[in-house]
């Protein structure tokens, strides 16, 4: 990086870190950044006045150099222009929404040095102990500095004055419709039956709103970067800047909640339906999350686990540790200190993880991310071949438009009536995850659905489903679990009981409907029919919608597999089960899961929907009839 630079060691007993000290008459526009270094301890009764840079590298091959402390030192461009915007900024000069933000002075006279810490400059990468030992002090330095100051980009559009404007707009109009936010998580979410569902919106943005700008706004890298999040959550203040503008964060990330909330995420001009998110926005909602949890939901660490396979990192471990500022309360609190340390294989990382938000949740909730997380393995190598079945993988992505399948989501308090999770200590085999539960059915029968076949119309889907009930009727009565309730289970379990909302079926007279007016849509191509007995009593004034039920299909079967169990029970599980493989119901997951029997160890599958045992009833019969104790057995999972 430098020619000529030599980086003199930190000390590390003094929690050290570089500063790079700028005087004012260097931040002239188009002259050479110059600066010198300093060696600064970051305990609280020493913690400098600094400030601290939040940007993306960008193109490291596009270069910039700086002098520092003489030395001609090579940046990346991004990194030199973050610079050249914050001096600005600190020293006085001019901005759009300047006026609008504390000035940096406090009534002071105007700033003659200042000083600043920039990563990629601030820590020598070369010296791999010196990164992992600066890594692990993130959450000081973000949370010490005076300001984090976020660079987004250059203006090159010249539409970040009209974004700026558009999201104060936005603000305004989520504060007054919330009570000045005091309604904002009311308005987010809704609860059923103890569980959080988003609540969406139809209502417009302002009419002055400029989509377009707002649009060339969230679109920046920095929006899709995992590191920002801590270096954004953890600031005093953090302030966004987009060539001579600046704005608050906390308006940024605000005016993205309440549009993803009313549905503007896309931020087309003519909000068509078709076209794509805007990824920034959907991770400011993140960021949003994390910065004000009085609004938020709460947050296990499985959780921020699953949200840093929103954001993208160049590392693989980083999933982790680019997050480690914001999780080490959580590890501290499970008696494990992580940190950064890049000689590890991102196996044994991911499963150190896994394993503290098992322990965090007290429950299995985190492995339902590893049967949905996908992705291609261009780098793998040794270390990732050996990744246990439970152990998520963190560096793929939760993507339900590129093949990862819904959540399955289990009523009341699930299938094991909210039993608490019976696990025993990996120190032995840090791998192998041993929990208790019952075997309580084999998968004897299995089909696959083409995806295509749910997007071209209710003929081709009734086609389809055709097959598979053709498949369900031909067991023998004594086969069959539901009596003749056997059309309403499948119809049920096709959309893993929930409605196109991811909402519970089971009561849902209207959802009936659906469903009714679906297999009426189909016509005459051998595709069973619903009949009135099999429907029951249902209002005059409730009309069915055969669209609602042919989505929730396809949310449902979408890169999962439909099985009959050798009990006759009907469900829907992961993409890779078959014949032989069992369902079994462990204590401290909602939904079933699929296990596979390898040697000694069982293989993960993936979490399951089993028609009449999501509600806990089976669970709970079997604990009344005093069997649930006996059917109990040790399963290690590899």
């Amino acid at each position: 990086m430098a020619t000529g630079y030599v980086y003199q060691p930190l000390k590390t007993d003094k929690e050290e870190v570089r500063l790079l000290v700028f005087n004012k008459d260097v931040a002239g526009p188009g002259d050479r950044l110059t600066c010198s270094v300093k060696h600064a301890s970051m305990y609280d009764a020493l913690l400098p006045d600094f400030y601290a840079i939040s940007y993306t590298w960008g193109d490291t091959t596009r270069r910039r150099t700086i002098l520092i402390d003489g030395c001609h030192v090579s940046v990346p461009q991004n990194a030199e222009e973050a610079l050249r915007r914050s001096l600005t900024h600190i020293f006085g000069g001019n901005s759009k929404r300047q006026d609008s933000l504390e000035p940096t002075t406090s009534g002071q006279s105007v700033k003659q040095e200042v000083k600043i810490w920039i990563d990629v400059i601030c820590i020598d990468h070369s010296d791999v102990r010196e990164k992992n030992e600066q890594l692990a002090m993130m959450r000081r330095i973000y949370s010490g500095a005076r300001e984090v100051l976020i660079w987004l980009g250059q203006d090159d559009d010249m539409t970040a004055w009209d974004a700026i404007d558009s999201i104060d707009s936005v603000v305004d109009q989520c504060k007054s419709e919330t009570d000045d936010l005091v309604n904002l998580r009311k308005s987010m979410w809704s609860a059923e039956a103890s569980k959080l569902y988003a609540r969406f919106s139809a209502g417009a943005l302002p009419a002055s709103c400029n989509l377009p700008a707002l649009r060339n706004f969230y679109s920046s890298p920095w929006f899709t970067r995992l590191w920002v999040i801590q270096e954004a959550v953890l600031a005093k203040r953090a302030i966004c800047f987009r060539g001579s503008s600046s704005i608050p964060l906390h308006n940024v990330a605000l005016a993205a909640q309440w549009m993803w909330h009313r549905g503007h995420g896309k931020l087309t001009p003519d909000e068509s339906t078709n076209a794509a998110h805007v990824i920034g926005i959907r991770n400011a909602t993140e960021i949003w999350d994390c910065l004000e949890t009085q609004y938020a939901t709460p947050k296990l660490l499985g959780t921020m686990l699953a949200m840093a396979m929103e954001f993208e990192t160049t590392n693989p471990l980083d999933k982790i540790y680019g997050l480690l500022g914001l999780l080490q309360p959580w590890f501290l609190r499970l008696d494990m200190y992580i940190v950064p340390d890049y000689s590890i294989s991102r196996a044994e990382l991911y499963t150190l993880a896994t394993r503290a938000a098992i322990k965090d949740a007290g429950s299995l909730g985190v492995l339902g991310i590893a049967c949905r997380a996908i992705g291609s393995r261009p780098d793998d190598d040794g270390d990732d071949l050996a990744m246990p079945s439970w152990v998520p993988r963190y560096d793929w992505t939760l993507n339900f438009s590129s093949g990862s399948p819904y959540p399955i989501r289990a009523p009341l308090q699930g299938a094991c009536n909210g039993s608490p999770l019976r696990m025993r200590d990996g120190v032995a085999f840090p791998n192998v995850l041993t929990v208790q539960g019952v075997l309580v059915d084999e998968i004897r029968h299995e089909r696959s659905f083409p995806l295509e076949a749910f997007r071209n119309g209710y003929k081709a889907a009734g086609a389809e489903i055709a097959k598979a009930w053709s498949l369900t009727s031909k067991p023998k009565p004594s086969q069959d679990a539901y009596g003749k309730a056997l059309e309403t289970a499948f119809a049920m379990t096709l959309c893993t009981g929930q409605n196109a909302a991811l909402q519970d079926i089971t009561h849902d007279q209207t959802f009936r409907r659906h469903y009714a007016a679906f297999y009426e849509a189909c016509g005459d191509d051998g595709t069973t029919r619903l009949h009135s007995k099999s429907l029951g009593a249902l209002p005059d004034e409730v009309v069915g919608n055969a669209q609602e039920y042919l989505k929730a299909v396809r949310q449902g079967v979408s890169n999962r597999k439909y099985f009959i169990t050798a009990t006759g029970r009907l469900g829907i599980g992961p993409k890779e089960l078959c014949r032989s493989d069992k369902v079994c119901l462990i204590p401290g997951s909602t939904a079933p899961v699929v296990l596979r029997k390898e040697g000694g160890f069982w293989k993960f599958l993936g979490d399951a929907y089993v028609h009449g045992m999501m509600d806990g009833k089976f669970f709970c019969e079997l604990e009344a009839h005093g069997r649930l104790e006996e059917k109990m057995q040790w399963f290690h999972i590899e």
